[in-house]
């Protein structure tokens, strides 16, 4: 079975894109995603529970080291797909977008056996 993009990736992107521009708010997430503040309220309170993210009154809405680190998985996983695909000959931009797809889809278990074979191939360089 694949694995979709959750929500919760979606959100600790987006603040993390934001926090780039300066404080984040729940309104700024609210109008990037098109929905409304509430639902964003809800669910911001909901990654605070999990640790994802905390609410500064000064900085408003920021990552946690384990909102980080869950962004950084994320990242590195694409990287891996990317550039195995540009191993096999796809064009870079086309292996860019792919792999993000193919991310939100694979199983767990198929992607630490990609991970695998980009390693072995890197190790190897064929």
């Amino acid at each position: 079975m694949g694995r979709k993009t959750t929500r919760r990736e979606v959100y600790l992107h987006l603040i993390c894109r934001l926090s780039g521009k300066g404080k984040v708010r729940g309104a700024d997430i609210a109008r990037e995603l098109e929905v409304s503040r509430p639902t964003v309220c809800v669910y911001i309170k909901h990654l605070a529970q999990e640790g994802d993210v905390f609410i500064d009154p000064q900085r408003g809405i920021c990552l946690t080291e384990q909102g980080r680190a869950a962004i950084a998985v994320h990242r590195e996983t694409q990287q891996v797909l990317s550039a195995l695909l540009q191993s096999l000959g796809v064009e870079a931009e086309t292996a860019c977008l792919d792999a993000e797809k193919m991310e939100q889809h694979l199983s767990r278990d198929s992607l630490q056996a990609l991970q695998h074979l980009h390693s072995q191939k890197e190790t190897t360089g064929k």
